[in-house]
């Protein structure tokens, strides 16, 4: 199975985060406090 689209809406009643794998490795940045551990 390949994930190729992950998506979260209402998030905490107001977050909307879609992130879509079109590549062979992908690359989560964000600033610290955006949530990328619960990825």
């Amino acid at each position: 199975m390949e994930l190729k689209r992950f998506s979260l809406k209402n998030l905490y009643g107001y977050k909307n985060i879609e992130l879509v794998f079109n590549n062979e490795a992908t690359i989560i940045i964000a600033e610290n406090g955006q949530e990328k551990q619960h990825l």
